[in-house]
């Protein structure tokens, strides 16, 4: 079975390593949609033999060639399964790997007819302005514990030859039944990412909306940048004081790369402690 998790990416070179050697450890081959990086993530693809090609957008960053470009890939790799992701979502199931997960239901298929899992998906985000303009070189799960939840989403599904991405959304002719389940979860880490790469990620959000892009299309970058991109604690919940939620995210925190984040370069893992304390009173 070949499941097949499709990204686009612009300089994050600081989560691909944690990305690529989590999907490795799922059986999740990885294909990347490159949007001109100038931080060394073209370099990286090209020297673990990651599947990818570029496009440019002229600086914007702009859905709609993006997503059709995802679309594109698909076709092209015809995974069985696919999954719709981004290189800040980490996707985590209580008992096995995403592959055994879909394996479990192409046994069922013939009873359930599932083409889609759902998930409930939590974001994580900075809750002071410390942490939130050091960039994260180590395990971006050993440090970030606050999260929002951010809603149930439906980004794996079984693969059909009309299938079309469209934002948070994919689009298939077959018939549209879930499958959700309790213990497969998103973890999606905007915490990993400082507020000086979330304001340019703005600037290339509003040239695309200058260009002509549905202005609800990332809508969160400027209810974020309200906020200054942090959230106190209080907005938030510790996931260490969710049990069920801590055991699926120390599993993110065990995620050791084998390769740096540069070709040649620095800024491997580092601050590998894994963090299981109580977040005291």
């Amino acid at each position: 079975m070949k499941v097949v998790a499709f990204y686009t990416t612009y300089n994050e070179i600081r989560l691909l390593p944690w990305q690529h050697q989590w999907c490795k450890s799922q059986g999740v081959e990885m294909y990347v949609i490159d949007n001109m990086s100038t931080d060394g993530t073209k370099q990286y693809l090209e020297k673990y033999n990651i599947p990818h090609h570029s496009i440019d957008t002229d600086g914007a960053f702009d859905l709609r060639p993006l997503l059709s470009e995802i679309t594109t890939a698909i076709h092209k790799v015809k995974p069985d399964w696919l999954i719709y992701s981004g290189m800040d979502m980490f996707f985590v199931d209580k008992d096995s790997t995403i592959k055994e997960l879909c394996k479990r239901i192409r046994i069922h298929d013939p009873i359930a007819k599932v083409n889609f899992v759902s998930c409930n998906q939590y974001t994580f985000l900075h809750t002071s302005k410390k942490n939130a303009t050091t960039p994260t070189t180590g395990n971006p799960f050993q440090n970030n514990f606050h999260y929002q939840f951010n809603g149930k989403h439906t980004f794996i599904a079984k693969y059909h030859p009309e299938i079309t991405i469209t934002p948070d959304r994919i689009n298939s002719p077959l018939a549209d039944e879930y499958l959700i389940i309790s213990d497969t979860v998103i973890f999606e880490t905007h915490a990993a990412k400082t507020i000086n790469d979330r304001i340019q990620l703005l600037k290339r959000r509003q040239k695309a909306w200058d260009n002509g892009m549905n202005r609800n299309w990332g809508w969160h970058y400027r209810q974020q940048a309200e906020q200054g991109f942090i959230f106190p604690e209080d907005q938030q919940t510790d996931i260490r004081t969710q049990p069920h939620l801590f055991e699926l995210y120390k599993k993110l925190q065990e995620i050791t790369p084998s390769h740096s984040p540069l070709p040649g370069g620095s800024g491997g893992p580092q601050n590998t402690k894994h963090l299981t304390q109580n977040p005291g009173p």
